[in-house]
């Protein structure tokens, strides 16, 4: 089924002078080894791998090369490795997330040496998977980070996030390009509005 859409969506849009390519699954679970005998919970990684294949000869048909197939990293950018080699692989992108609000990595950013660690964490990512041999997308990121002092003020934070946009840009330099998680939101959350958190950042280049 998800071949097929995939295949529909690239028959009708793989020309589109406004394309700049299709990604074919959206941060699918991987199984990784989690030690010698246990496998986490996920998709085998050889299920991946095969239905990725599968799916750039669809779309592939449909799209000239200079659109992009893009294939998520599944926050293990380092485990794809010789993967879609050779001549039949063309303009092949990794997608990775960058997000610093929930995980076991997350730092405080209100610390310098937290905001360091989050930036590094950005820039080891980027690094594995052009390792990989692929060019990199950051398909998502965002503003929101951990901030665990509770005397962090309303403009504190506003401040804090600025600066922590701002270095996460300059980190984003070895990629092809970056989206914003998300464009506008509902309560105006400029940790996550890119409205607010790329408009403020504009203004003080500015200024």
């Amino acid at each position: 089924m998800a071949l097929e859409v995939l295949e529909k969506l690239a028959a009708r849009y793989g020309k589109a002078e406004s394309l700049y390519g299709i990604e074919l699954l959206d941060s699918p679970v991987m199984s990784v080894r989690k030690n010698l005998f246990t496998m986490t919970e996920g998709i085998p990684s050889h299920y991946l791998r095969n239905f990725y294949r599968d799916a750039y000869e669809l779309v592939r048909a449909h799209m000239p090369v200079e659109k992009a197939v893009v294939f998520s990293a599944s926050a293990h950018p380092e485990m794809w490795k010789h993967f879609m080699r050779g001549s039949r692989y063309e303009n092949v992108v990794m997608d990775v997330h960058l997000y610093h609000y929930y995980d076991e990595f997350a730092q405080d950013i209100t610390s310098p040496r937290g905001l360091s660690s989050a930036i590094a964490r950005n820039r080891k990512v980027i690094r594995e998977a052009r390792s990989a041999g692929f060019p990199v997308l950051v398909g998502e990121w965002s503003g929101a980070a951990v901030m665990s002092s509770a005397s962090v003020t309303p403009e504190g934070r506003a401040a804090y996030e600025r600066v922590f946009v701002s270095n996460q840009l300059a980190s984003f330099a070895d990629t092809r390009g970056w989206f914003f998680q998300t464009w506008k939101t509902e309560k105006r959350n400029a940790a996550w509005d890119a409205r607010l958190a790329l408009g403020t950042l504009e203004r003080a280049m500015i200024e």
